[in-house]
């Protein structure tokens, strides 16, 4: 899988996709860059993630055990808000179990299965605050 993410100073959203095979592997390494981040300081509780998965072709060798350990190693503060698009039955299937066995923090978490529908439900959860501006600096790659 190739797989990386941006950041959006503007609206405090790390943009992240996905796309080819997915492997457990590939999700742990993206859950420990971003891990790095909060260590770092770059990132914060007022930050959201959009994770899509639109242009994964195939989930491979992920079990339910490693969907749980993922979810025991999220590096999001459980008050972070994140949408995670995943069209196939295959992808919603295991980002759904994900969410659930984030527990608490779930309710910050949503999985649909169109961009557009993960985009609204930010905005809705965000409400009409707008996030600071530290720069003016849009999708910043990291």
């Amino acid at each position: 899988m190739s797989a990386d993410f941006e950041l959006d100073t503007v609206e405090r959203t790390v943009r992240s996709r996905a796309w080819g095979v997915v492997t457990d592997e590939n999700l742990f390494n993206h859950a420990d860059r971003i891990r790095t981040l909060f260590e770092q300081g770059i990132l914060d509780s007022t930050w959201a993630e959009v994770c899509d998965f639109t242009a994964a072709e195939r989930f491979d060798r992920i079990s339910s055990d490693e969907i749980r350990r993922l979810a025991a190693r999220n590096p999001w503060p459980k008050a972070s808000l994140r949408a995670i698009v995943a069209p196939s039955d295959v992808g919603f299937g295991l980002c759904r179990m994900y969410e659930m066995l984030c527990g608490t923090a779930s309710e910050n978490v949503c999985v649909v299965r169109l961009k557009a529908d993960a985009l609204a439900w930010l905005t809705h959860r965000r409400g009409s605050i707008q996030p600071a501006r530290h720069d003016d600096k849009e999708g910043v790659p990291f």
